[in-house]
C-alpha cells in the first residue's frame, strides 16, 4: 500500500496474492540469495551451498592427482624393467659381452 505523504490518501494497493507467479519468484530471489528468508538457518544453508563447489573441486582434484601419480609410478617401473630386459637381451647376443663374463 502506498499513501500520499501529505493527505494520507491511498495511492496504490499491492496484493501479493494477486501477483503473477514469475513476479513472486523474482521478489523472493534477493532474500533467498542473502539467506534472509529463512533466518540464521538460511544463512548457514547459503554458506554451506557456497562452500560445497570449492570443496568438491578440491577433493576431486586431489583424487585425480593421486590416481595420476600412481599411474605414472607404475608406468615408470614398467618402462624401467622393459629397458633393462632389452639391454640384457642385447648384451646376450653380443659375442664380446659373452666372452668377458
Amino acid at each position: 500500500m502506498r499513501l500520499d505523504q501529505y493527505s494520507g490518501e491511498i495511492l496504490m494497493v499491492h496484493d501479493i496474492t494477486e501477483t503473477a507467479a514469475g513476479n513472486q519468484f523474482l521478489t523472493w530471489q534477493f532474500p533467498l540469495h542473502n539467506g534472509d528468508a529463512l533466518g540464521l538457518i538460511g544463512r548457514w544453508l547459503v554458506l554451506i551451498s557456497g562452500l560445497a563447489p570449492a570443496l568438491l573441486f578440491g577433493t576431486g582434484f586431489y583424487l585425480w592427482w593421486k590416481k595420476r601419480r600412481v599411474k605414472n609410478s607404475k608406468r615408470r617401473t614398467s618402462e624401467g624393467s622393459h629397458r633393462l630386459s632389452s639391454i640384457v637381451r642385447k648384451g646376450q647376443g653380443n659375442p664380446k659381452h659373452r666372452a668377458s663374463t
